[in-house]
């Protein structure tokens, strides 16, 4: 069931036209407290969700 939580969010967060901030996509996939969030994310995909974010809308390098 997290793996598919996270893949949702990590979904909707690579969406550059997502302007949701990511703790109101987190909590929306129904997935609580936000470190733990965080930690579950970097370890599924290798980033962070603000790296996601960032990619999505070409902030980084």
């Amino acid at each position: 069931m997290r793996r598919v939580q996270l893949e949702a969010i990590h979904e909707e967060l690579s969406r550059p036209e997502s302007l949701l901030p990511i703790s109101e996509v987190a909590l929306k996939w129904g997935f609580t407290p936000m470190g733990r969030f965080v930690a579950s994310n970097r370890s599924a995909f290798g980033l962070y969700p603000s790296d996601t974010v960032r990619r999505a809308r070409g902030l980084c390098a």
